[in-house]
């Protein structure tokens, strides 16, 4: 389960951790999931490489419901400027 993967790496180093959503090579982030590890204090951001505008907001929507405030950034060049102008985005 991606959850527990990315839990043993949170609680096994003390170092600021970027979720990364990568639907074509790994297994794809849930929103729940996202929403679940944003509560720790340690992942400060999120790269999202689905190429989904679709799926990035709702990512930003989700999270911006509960209250976590993380950064985004984009993966792929086609949704640079369309996510730099929902106001979130670094290539």
């Amino acid at each position: 389960m991606i959850e527990k993967y990315y839990e043993t790496i949170i609680e096994a180093v003390d170092l600021p951790i970027i979720l990364y959503n990568i639907p074509l090579f790994s297994t794809p982030l849930d929103y729940d999931v996202v929403k679940r590890l944003s509560r720790r204090k340690t992942v400060v951001g999120m790269k999202d490489s689905s190429g989904s505008m679709v799926d990035l907001i709702h990512f930003m929507d989700k999270l911006k419901q509960v209250g976590e405030d993380i950064n985004f950034l984009t993966g792929r060049e086609e949704t640079l400027f369309p996510s730099l102008m929902v106001g979130q985005g670094d290539a």
